[in-house]
């Protein structure tokens, strides 16, 4: 919707007129409500720490959207565990529905050290 008069879209009317009332002069009034289209939302990706890597582009759009993995991030010694939006945590690959701005926050966990095998004498 523009405002200043612009054209929002088109308006297509039709009123069948009976044939005795046909050469009468008529007034019609009519009122058009512009209505914007669907709004657009953006999920962004917060790193929380990591030490390498960038985190995955921003998501913009309506709707279900699917939650990348982690991409190129990497935390030193932790592990990565999905996402956090609002206090709900996401894994890689969830769908989250988008009807606001929010910000995904990456969840690293410490990493569990694989125990060395003791040798046998």
């Amino acid at each position: 919707c523009t405002s200043g008069g612009g054209t929002a879209g088109t308006v297509i009317a039709s009123q069948s007129i009976p044939a005795g009332l046909a050469a009468q002069k008529q007034t019609v009034t009519l009122t058009l409500n512009c209505i914007a289209g669907a709004a657009t939302f953006t999920i962004s990706f917060d790193a929380n720490g990591a030490n390498s890597g960038s985190a995955p582009s921003s998501i913009t759009g309506t709707g279900a959207k699917t939650l990348p993995n982690q991409g190129t991030l990497a935390k030193t010694g932790s592990t990565f565990g999905g996402w956090t939006i609002g206090g709900t945590v996401y894994g890689s690959g969830a769908s989250y529905t988008l009807s606001s701005n929010v910000t995904a926050t990456a969840i690293w966990t410490a990493a569990t050290p694989t125990p060395t095998p003791t040798p046998t004498p």
